[in-house]
């Protein structure tokens, strides 16, 4: 029976590369279909994603996802179920990204799906589009074989309390767990400065108490309770502006390591680990161009596994390699953009 299941999946992913062959092949004679086929297999060792109009947003977290092995792993060994609607779409694609050896691949199928909640052509922030997508996935993975696998991958989870002024003893807790941590921007210089900003505690006036029944001064605290295997941050390059009421792009510099210790924002009630286990190294970067209403996005991510630890720049159809060292030209952003023609910053990290 599972050998069938594996057939019967292998089958499914096998489908695109034979339709992508069928129709390079419909080319009138052989040597034009070679040709075809020549211009068609990848150069490097990563596929791209061909841009559908204006659907770079969806090829960058793509990208970022496929690159990350236990996700790519984890995801395309679950049994695909008749009734899903997007996890065999991202196995159709990420098989073709690891197996099939050409130069890019048309994602048509799954973009045909995103468009039954996205509007396709009209250009979509990064953030939403991965919050969406990890919300369908989970949704889809809870009567699979492996509900947990993006919790287990990607859920951090953060301790909330509100501690009353009058009497400490008065708190409200909760937990919440998020698919990835969002940090300001504006007036930051760099991450760990807007990682202090998040977890800062802050004084709320005018709270009522649960426990008092009256109006008082409280502390809103924030820490971790769980941290991810991978942990992936939103920076807020945009804002909206509540005068001209319009969506902005913030474009100051915040500059982030290649390395990030959490330690010191772990809640105090989290179970003991090793000091190493809050360490994180950077292996993506989602980057966005131009302003909030006319932009791109592209992918700058660390190759993990058969190219040992050479980075890449994942631009839509095109995948080149990358030079790390000219990272912060190219992604802590410039508060000085209009005074140039071109800015590009840094959108999502990943780590």
């Amino acid at each position: 029976m599972d050998s069938e299941k594996n057939l019967s999946l292998l089958l499914s992913l096998l489908s695109p590369l034979i339709k992508h062959v069928h129709k390079l092949s419909k080319t009138g004679n052989s040597k034009a279909f070679l040709r075809s086929l020549r211009s068609a297999k990848r150069r490097g060792p990563y596929v791209g994603l061909s841009n559908l109009g204006a659907t770079c947003y969806a090829n960058s977290v793509m990208q970022q996802l496929f690159m990350i092995p236990e996700m790519r792993v984890g995801l395309c060994s679950v049994p695909s179920q008749t009734e899903w609607k997007w996890i065999p779409k991202i196995q159709e694609m990420f098989w073709f990204l690891e197996e099939s050896g050409f130069q890019y691949y048309k994602p048509e199928a799954f973009i045909q799906e995103c468009s039954k909640v996205i509007e396709i052509g009209q250009q979509q922030d990064a953030d939403e589009f991965y919050t969406l997508l990890s919300d369908r996935i989970e949704k889809e993975l809870e009567t699979s074989e492996s509900p947990k696998l993006l919790q287990k991958l990607f859920i951090t989870k953060i301790d909330r309390q509100i501690i009353c002024s009058v009497d400490h003893s008065h708190r409200t807790e909760g937990i919440e767990e998020m698919h990835a941590l969002s940090l300001e921007v504006k007036r930051m210089t760099n991450l760990r400065e807007a990682l202090l900003r998040y977890f800062q505690g802050e004084k709320i006036h005018g709270f009522k108490c649960q426990h008092c029944q009256k109006s008082v001064e409280v502390t809103k605290s924030i820490s971790l309770l769980e941290t991810p295997k991978n942990l992936i941050i939103n920076l807020k390059r945009f804002e909206w502006n509540m005068e001209t009421m319009m969506k902005e792009k913030v474009y100051d510099r915040l500059e982030f390591p290649m390395e990030i210790d959490l330690k010191e924002f772990v809640s105090r009630k989290a179970e003991p680990q090793p000091k190493h286990y809050y360490l994180y190294k950077l292996v993506g970067i989602i980057v966005h161009s131009g302003s909030a209403d006319s932009g791109h996005y592209y992918s700058i991510i660390k190759s993990r596994g058969k190219t040992g630890n050479k980075w890449f720049c994942f631009n839509d159809s095109s995948v080149k390699e990358y030079d790390i060292s000219n990272i912060g030209e190219e992604a802590f952003g410039d508060a000085f953009y209009h005074f140039n023609e071109r800015s590009t910053n840094a959108f999502m990290l990943f780590y």
